[in-house]
């Protein structure tokens, strides 16, 4: 026998009504209204944990007035200290110059950085003050800056950075004096790197001192 014919399924509008199906889409959709969102947050909740920043760890001590201010407080010294520090540090950039320029008037001129180095790094004898003036300490009395370099030139301790005393011997050039060299010959100061002029000043104030009674 032959199969029964497939009869095709009523379409929707023969099954219900309009107002019926105008109602049916109403529950549905207040159902997924108060069902979805909770599902959705529910699923979505552990991995937006994960994407929230951490609230800052300052901001409980931002809400504490005492602890702005102590804040404030810290941040205010810095910045004075760091200002005072600049000042200072520009006074004795200043200070070092004029030392600079008053030793050229007794130092030899292959010897002035290394007498000004040695005089306001190592003893320490030049001081720059709030008000500008610079003062130069000899035997342990502040004079100033021109004095207390023309007061330290004649001291035993200057002789290794100055010129010979006789006229004669000051108008000849700096390759006259020479000193020895590293292979027992003589080598011209003026052709001395300033480690070997630093050697060669320590050698001499040595000597200056063990030749003393």
């Amino acid at each position: 026998m032959p199969p029964d014919p497939i009869v095709p399924a009523a379409p929707a509008a023969d099954l219900f009504t309009q107002a019926q199906a105008d109602a049916m889409n109403a529950a549905i959709a207040a159902h997924l209204g108060r069902a979805l969102p909770k599902a959705l947050e529910g699923a979505l909740a552990p991995h937006l944990s994960k994407l929230a920043a951490p609230a800052p760890a300052a901001a409980a001590d931002e809400k504490d007035p005492e602890k702005r201010f102590a804040a404030l407080q810290a941040s205010h010294n810095k910045l004075l200290t760091d200002l005072a520090e600049g000042r200072q540090k520009a006074r004795d950039t200043a200070a070092r110059d004029a030392l600079k320029k008053s030793l050229l008037a007794h130092v030899k001129p292959e010897l002035v950085d290394l007498a000004t180095d040695h005089l306001f790094h190592v003893n320490k004898v030049v001081t720059a003050h709030e008000d500008g003036s610079v003062t130069f300490s000899h035997e342990q009395v502040p004079h100033g800056l021109a004095e207390g370099v023309a007061a330290w030139a004649k001291t035993e301790h200057a002789k290794v950075f100055l010129p010979p005393p006789s006229a004669s011997q000051r108008s000849r050039p700096a390759t006259r004096y020479p000193v020895a060299g590293p292979e027992g010959g003589e080598k011209p100061v003026s052709q001395m790197s300033k480690i070997e002029l630093a050697e060669k000043t320590y050698r001499d104030i040595q000597a200056l001192q063990h030749s003393k009674p």
